[in-house]
């Protein structure tokens, strides 16, 4: 495994109700970049994004609502370029 040269960043999903998939979940999250998610078809291989539409605007354009991200992680996107209202 030492060859590898891509990180990898394990996250954990809290499930509300049984009901919630994968997806509902990361349309709630405020970190901007997981904000995006994807499903793949089987038999051809092609992805589908799922981008919430809180996360589309900021995604897009680089401009967004502070109250769409964490507080903790603002500052962190601040410095990426991205600004806030």
């Amino acid at each position: 495994m030492d060859n590898l040269d891509k990180k990898v960043q394990l996250i954990c999903l809290l499930q509300n109700n049984p009901q919630e998939s994968v997806v509902d979940i990361l349309s709630e999250t405020t970190d901007i970049p997981s904000c995006v998610s994807y499903t793949v078809d089987i038999p051809s291989g092609k992805k589908m994004f799922h981008i919430p539409e809180k996360g589309r605007e900021i995604l897009l354009t680089g401009k967004g609502n502070k109250n769409d991200v964490c507080k903790s992680r603002l500052e962190k996107y601040l410095k990426g370029g991205y600004s806030f209202v």
